[in-house]
C-alpha cells in the first residue's frame, strides 16, 4: 500500500469513528439504551446491521476459498442461508412476544426454577466466553491474514528494547478501533457504523470481482475456461445442481432449524420497533447475505484458480489479487472495507456478550439494586475483557474454514435445541441443559477418537469406519466429509440422550411453560400447553408457510440468477430473477396477515 492508499483506509475509519462516538450520550443513558436501542430500530437499518454482523474478514476469505477448490458445487455450504433466516423471521414473532431482553433470558423464560437459573448462567459463559471469543478470533485471524499479504511485514520488530509480534500488535490495533466506539455507543452506535461499513464493504468487492473479470477477459471467458477445466479434471466447477452428500443433508436440512431458533433472539431483533419490522429486517439479512454479497466473492473465487496460481495456502488468494490488480486508491478503498467488515462483526460480539453477561449474570444474580450508570460501566469493562480473550484465542488458530467447522459441529445439537424449544412443549429444563453441558466435550472426544483408539489398542476408530462406509458421498471434498460424518455422529448421540430425557428427566412446571405460551404463542406441537393456558395459536401455518416458502425461494431464485447475469446466460438470468420477483410479490402480501403487533412485549 502507497500512501495515498493509507490516506484513504484513514479517511474511512475517521468517517467510522466519528459516527459511532456520537451516539455515546444516548447509550449512557441507562442499560436498555446500551443493550437494544429502547427498542425503536427501523428494519432497514436492523437488517443492515445483522448484514454487516455476517460480513467478517473472514467470509470473503472462506466464500473465496470454497470456490476456488470446489467451484459451484463448493458454494452450496452457503445456500442453508435462506432456509434457517427466512425461518428466522418467523420465529421472530415469537421471541419478541415473549418479552425477552436477551438470547440467554429465554432460558429462564422458558423453563423457570432453579434449573432454568442455572441454565441462563451456564449459558451467559458458553455464549461470551465459546461462542463470542471464537467469532472475534476468526475475524482476527482472517484480518491478520489480510495485512500479511497487502503490508508484507517482517514477523517481529524491535521496540523500547522488546521484541514485538507484529501479528499480535495488528490484532490489538485492529480491535483497539472497534473498542473505540462499541464501548462508549451501545447499539445505536454500533448499529449506525454497521450501516456504513456493510455499504463500503459491499462496494469494494463488487468493485474488485469487475477489475478481476476484466483481467481474465470477461464473466464469458471464465465461463469458458472453467467448462475447459471441467472437460479436462472430471471437477465439479460448474455443478449449477449439488451432488447430494452427507454435508449437503446437513447445510440445507439441518443447520437451518438452528439458525432460526438462535437467530430469531438476536438484539438487533428485539430491539426492532414491532413484530413486522422484526420480519422484514430478518428477511433483509438473507437477501443481502447471499443475493448481493456472495457472487462477487465466488467468481473472484474461481477466477484466481488462473490468475493466481502460486499460493500455498488457498486463504491467501483472495488478499492476494487484492494486492495484485486493485489500483493505488481502490486498494485502500478495498483494506477499508476489510477492516469495515471486520469491525462490524467485532463491534456486534463484542456489544452481544456484554449485554448477555450484564443482563443474564451480574444484574441478574451477582447486584441487582445498582444504578444504571453502574450497569452501563459494567458491560463497558466487559467489552474489554472479551476482547483481550479473543485476541488470545487467534493467535493459537491457523485456518479460518478449519475454526468455523469445528464451532459447527459444537453447536449442532444446541442449535436444533434452539429451534425446537419454540415449537415442541416436550423440550424441557434437562434434555436442554444436558445439550449445553455435554456438546463441546463429546465433540471433543470425536474430534481426537483416532488418538484414543489408537491407545486403547483398536486400528480404527468409529469415525474412520463411518467415513470409509460413507466414502464419497459423505462430502465434496476430505476436510468437508470428515466434518460432516463426526457432526452426525455426535448430533446422533447428543440428540438421543437429550429426547429420551424429554421422557423420563422431571418435567417443568407446566403452569410456568403456559405463561410463557400466553406471551409468545407460538405454532406447533403445544396442545397439553394450551389447555393449561386456556388459549390457543395466533398465527397461521398457511400464511408463514407461505411467507417462508415465498422469501427463501425467492431468495435462491434471485441468487442463481444473478448467478446467470455473471456468466451470460441471459435467458435462464431473466427467468429466475422474473420468478423471484413474483415470490417476493406474495411475501409482501402476506406479512401483514401475519404479524399480530398487539401481542408485541413492551421494551422492560
Amino acid at each position: 500500500m502507497v500512501l495515498f492508499d493509507s490516506f484513504i483506509l484513514v479517511s474511512v475509519l475517521a468517517i467510522i469513528l466519528v459516527a459511532g462516538s456520537l451516539f455515546s450520550k444516548r447509550a449512557s443513558k441507562d442499560s436498555s439504551s446500551f443493550m437494544l436501542s429502547g427498542r425503536n430500530l427501523p428494519w432497514w437499518l436492523s437488517g443492515m446491521s445483522l448484514s454487516a454482523n455476517d460480513f467478517n474478514a473472514d467470509t470473503p476469505i472462506h466464500n473465496s476459498r470454497r470456490a476456488r477448490e470446489l467451484g459451484i458445487e463448493g458454494t452450496w455450504l452457503y445456500w442453508k442461508i435462506p432456509f434457517g433466516q427466512c425461518l428466522a423471521a418467523i420465529f421472530t414473532k415469537w421471541a419478541r412476544r415473549s418479552g425477552i431482553q436477551t438470547p440467554v433470558e429465554l432460558m429462564q423464560a422458558r423453563y423457570g426454577g432453579k434449573i432454568g437459573k442455572f441454565m441462563r448462567i451456564w449459558k451467559v459463559f458458553y455464549s461470551t466466553f465459546f461462542q463470542g471469543s471464537f467469532g472475534l478470533a476468526v475475524g482476527l485471524l482472517a484480518f491478520q491474514k489480510l495485512a500479511r499479504v497487502l503490508v508484507d511485514y517482517p514477523d517481529t520488530a524491535q521496540f523500547v528494547g522488546i521484541n514485538w509480534n507484529l501479528d499480535v500488535l495488528i490484532m490489538v490495533g485492529a480491535v483497539l478501533v472497534a473498542l473505540s466506539y462499541s464501548v462508549t455507543s451501545g447499539l445505536w452506535g454500533v448499529v449506525t457504523t454497521d450501516f456504513i461499513e456493510f455499504l463500503v464493504a459491499l462496494s469494494c468487492t463488487w468493485i474488485l470481482t469487475f477489475i478481476v473479470l476484466n483481467h481474465i477477459g470477461g464473466g464469458e471467458i471464465l465461463y469458458e475456461r472453467l467448462t475447459e477445466t471441467v472437460a479436462s479434471t472430471d471437477s465439479g466447477l460448474l455443478d449449477w445442481t449439488p451432488t447430494l452428500t452427507l454435508a449437503l443433508v446437513i447445510f440445507l436440512f439441518i443447520q437451518p432449524l438452528g439458525i432460526a431458533g438462535e437467530g430469531c433472539t438476536n438484539l438487533r431483533i428485539l430491539a426492532t420497533r414491532d413484530e413486522r419490522h422484526g420480519m422484514l429486517a430478518q428477511l433483509w439479512q438473507p437477501f443481502s447475505n447471499l443475493t448481493l454479497r456472495s457472487w462477487p466473492w465466488w467468481i473472484a473465487g474461481m477466477a484466481s484458480i488462473y490468475l493466481v496460481t502460486d499460493v500455498a495456502d488457498p486463504e491467501l488468494a483472495y488478499p492476494e489479487m487484492i494486492q495484485r490488480f486493485m489500483p493505488v486508491g481502490l486498494k485502500g478503498l478495498m483494506v477499508a472495507g476489510f477492516v469495515c467488515a471486520f469491525i462490524s462483526t467485532i463491534d456486534t460480539i463484542l456489544h452481544t456478550s456484554s449485554s448477555v453477561f450484564l443482563n443474564d449474570f451480574y444484574r441478574a444474580y451477582v447486584k441487582p439494586e445498582a444504578s444504571e450508570k453502574h450497569y452501563v460501566l459494567v458491560m463497558r469493562i466487559a467489552i474489554l475483557i472479551f476482547a483481550a480473550l479473543g485476541i488470545f484465542l487467534a493467535t493459537q488458530m491457523q485456518s479460518v474454514l478449519g475454526v468455523i467447522f469445528f464451532t459447527w459441529k459444537v453447536g449442532g445439537a444446541m442449535a436444533i435445541m434452539a429451534g425446537l424449544r419454540w415449537i415442541w412443549h416436550r423440550v424441557n429444563a434437562w434434555s436442554e441443559l444436558f445439550v449445553i453441558i455435554c456438546s463441546l466435550p463429546i465433540t471433543l472426544l470425536i474430534e481426537f477418537d483416532n488418538q484414543i483408539f489408537q491407545w486403547l489398542g483398536f486400528s480404527q476408530s468409529p469415525t474412520d469406519m463411518l467415513e470409509a462406509w460413507f466414502g464419497l458421498s459423505a462430502g465434496a471434498n476430505a476436510m468437508e466429509g470428515r466434518w460432516a460424518v463426526e457432526y452426525i455422529l455426535g448430533l446422533v448421540i447428543i440428540m438421543s440422550i437429550a429426547v429420551l430425557l424429554m421422557y423420563v428427566a422431571p418435567k417443568d412446571d407446566p403452569q410456568h411453560v403456559a405463561e410463557f405460551y400466553k406471551k409468545a404463542r407460538p405454532l406447533g406441537w403445544w396442545k397439553p400447553i394450551q389447555k393449561i393456558a386456556g388459549v390457543g395459536p395466533v398465527d397461521s401455518w398457511r400464511v408463514d408457510g407461505g411467507i417462508y416458502l415465498s422469501s427463501s425461494f425467492g431468495i435462491l431464485l434471485s441468487t442463481l440468477g444473478v448467478g446467470m447475469v455473471f456468466f451470460h446466460q441471459w435467458l435462464y438470468a431473466g427467468l429466475l430473477l422474473g420468478a423471484a420477483a413474483i415470490l417476493f410479490v406474495i411475501m409482501f402480501k402476506l406479512i401483514p396477515l401475519s404479524v399480530h403487533t398487539e401481542l408485541d412485549a413492551p421494551s422492560k
